[in-house]
Parts: structure tokens; sequence; C-alpha cells
């Protein structure tokens, strides 16, 4: 059995969820939890994510990194979304993240995003034919399914 963490840095809550994965395949979900950081409130016209933000998101990530530690998490998968990927200081940003945490995200895309959630859904609903409509805090990405 393998213990894994996603952790979602959106731009208005960062999400973890622990999940235990079993030999067949089949998962678990051990823990949840969401904190309200709201990183692209206040990013104005010079796309800054501002240093308050940043501070509250470090906060939240390094409750989440003792979450992982304390459950014996063997891999992390942390990604971000909108507000990091138009961030100008996007790079200082995530070097900032890693430093303080040890995750390291990885910045999706639009398209990135809007697959994720096609793989997602279609492996959810018994649906041939529908158009799926992600609405996120800093975008929105629809697909035909």
């Amino acid at each position: 059995m393998k213990k894994i963490a996603i952790i979602d840095v959106g731009t208005n809550s960062t999400r973890l969820v622990l999940l235990s994965i079993n030999d067949n395949g089949g998962y678990k979900v051990i823990d949840e939890i969401k904190e309200s950081v709201r990183l692209g409130q206040d990013m104005g016209e010079e796309c800054m994510i501002k240093p308050r933000r940043i501070a509250q998101l470090i906060m939240a990530l390094q409750m989440f990194r003792r979450l992982c530690d304390n459950n014996g998490v063997d891999e992390v998968i942390a990604i971000a979304t909108s507000a990091v990927r138009r961030a100008r200081n996007q790079r200082s940003f995530l070097d900032q993240v890693y430093a303080e945490t040890g995750f390291e995200l990885k910045v999706l895309s639009g398209e990135q995003v809007g697959h994720y959630v096609y793989v997602g859904v279609s492996n959810t609903v018994d649906i041939d034919n529908a158009v799926i409509v992600e609405i996120g805090g800093g975008s929105m990405e629809i697909m035909h399914m």
C-alpha cells in the first residue's frame, strides 16, 4: 500500500487530499483539508502575488507538510493553477514555497487543467456526450466529452 498526497494551490483556496493506494489500484481517502488563502486577491494590474498572501500559503503548506510527515506519505503531487500561472513573480514565489515547505509546485496550463478535469469526469459519470465546464477562482475551462 502506498500513501499519496495531492496538493492543489488554486486562486482562492489550497487543498490537500491524502490517499492510500491499494496494490489493486483502489484507493481510500485518508484525510482532506482546505484553506482559503486567496492568492489571486490583490494581485492588481502588476499581476504580483502579494507577500501577505504568500505568507498565508506557506503557513497552510507547512501544516500540510506536518500532516504528510505524520501520515507517512510516500509521494506528494503538488500543483498550482491560474493565479500562479499569471503571476509575474512566479519564479521567486515557487522558489520561496520550495525553500520554506519542501513542496515543488508544478504550474499547470489551462489546457492541462482541462485535461485532468476531463479525465476525472469521464471516469466518474456514465455519459457519452456532454460539455464539462470547470470554473476555478481565476479561470474557466470548457471541454466536450
